[in-house]
């Protein structure tokens, strides 16, 4: 997932950590990432298999959604919690769900990207 989101700007706050042959090879290959980030992924899961991921909404772009979507078919019991400060999406392998009022009215995922592009 860090991969993907790295595509559309910065990830942080702790960046990424490869898994290599051992713990002191990954750690030296551990690139920490900038203090503030575009997607500033929360290192806690506190709703139980999801990823918290807090950003603009102006980043929640199109292709974003359809590439976090296409990953979440590997791992379908997972989401992503996208919080866009005025409100937020839930991301799962085959749908989309939004809270808060600055999605009322959005009936289709076309919507929810025209609002976001706002």
């Amino acid at each position: 997932m860090l991969d993907i989101l790295s595509s559309y700007g910065s990830v942080g706050p702790l960046g990424k950590m490869p898994i290599l042959d051992s713990y002191e090879e990954s750690q030296d290959a551990w690139h920490s990432s900038e203090r503030s980030p575009d997607f500033f992924v929360v290192d806690d899961d506190m709703y139980g298999m999801s990823v918290r991921v807090e950003a603009a909404c102006t980043l929640a772009k199109p292709v974003l959604l359809e590439e976090l979507a296409m990953f979440l078919k590997e791992c379908k019991e997972w989401c992503v919690y996208l919080a866009l400060i005025k409100g937020g999406l839930w991301v799962f392998h085959d749908r989309i769900l939004f809270e808060g009022t600055f999605f009322a009215g959005c009936r289709s995922a076309e919507d929810l990207y025209h609002r976001c592009a706002l």
